[in-house]
């Protein structure tokens, strides 16, 4: 298979597995919650069984309904069409992102963790690990170290903005530690809306002490000015004793892992 039309057909293969996992929540979403539905409408076992089956008979349905277009059309316009169509219908209604659930009950949408500029991260790490194997399956190389290995921040960050929780009081740490990582999607979309639309939270601190603990976030190649986030930071710490926000250069923070 020639190289473009090997990339042509990975980026329709991981566009199908991008959609599937955004629909994965509407097929795994309503059987945890059935009980919580019988108790609060009054409808029986029979219903509720129903109710837990209609995205699976949705699925079915579009599947016998694509056949012929897709015969007539060819496969990669229908899905390039579909995807159009559901790109559109996401933006129109004002939706997030990307739909994230816990995979235990009780169920909880983790959506509103996952911003515009993450979304387009995953893309391009799925797309580097498609990369990865292909070239692994052409040497003969193993590829599980380059694709465990960290991912290059430092080149996607020209700077930091650098979060210290060390609040004073003693005993005060584990209490305003989880404040403020509670805030912390407050924090990226106000980043976000200012216009650091890569910023990127590392889930880890990079320094931990005694009542101490230094988060890295990423501000993206082209960060917004010191003065802006310093604003967005005091805003948004108020309330929390001894934690700060420091804007520094890229090769301020370690290799982050």
């Amino acid at each position: 298979m020639a190289p473009q039309r090997r990339r042509r057909a990975a980026g329709a293969v991981l566009a199908v597995l991008l959609l599937a996992a955004c629909l994965r929540a509407a097929v795994t979403s309503v059987g945890p919650l059935l009980e919580r539905i019988g108790e609060d409408t009054g409808l029986g076992a029979t219903a509720l069984g129903l109710l837990g089956s209609l995205p699976v008979i949705g699925f079915g349905v579009g599947s016998a309904l694509v056949h012929r277009p897709a015969q007539r059309f060819g496969l990669e316009r229908v899905i390039a069409l579909a995807l159009v169509a559901l790109a559109g219908a996401v933006e129109g209604s004002g939706a997030a992102p990307v739909t994230v659930l816990t995979p235990t009950a009780p169920v909880r949408s983790c959506t509103a963790q996952v911003g515009p500029g993450f979304r387009d991260l995953l893309v391009r790490e799925f797309y580097r690990a498609w990369e990865i194997l292909e070239t692994a399956d052409r040497t003969g190389a193993a590829p599980w170290p380059e694709l465990l290995a960290p991912p290059p921040l430092h080149r996607r960050h020209t700077a930091w903005a650098v979060l210290t929780v060390n609040p004073p009081g003693e005993g005060e740490f584990e209490e305003v530690l989880g404040a403020a990582r509670g805030r912390l999607r407050a924090l990226l979309a106000a980043l976000e809306d200012a216009g650091a639309v890569d910023v990127h939270a590392w889930p880890r601190p990079f320094e931990t002490g005694p009542a101490l603990a230094r988060y890295a976030i990423g501000l993206g190649r082209t960060p917004p000015d010191r003065e802006v986030v310093a604003g967005i930071a005091e805003r948004w710490r108020r309330g929390l004793p001894g934690v700060g926000v420091e804007v520094v250069e890229g090769g301020a923070v370690p290799t982050l892992r």
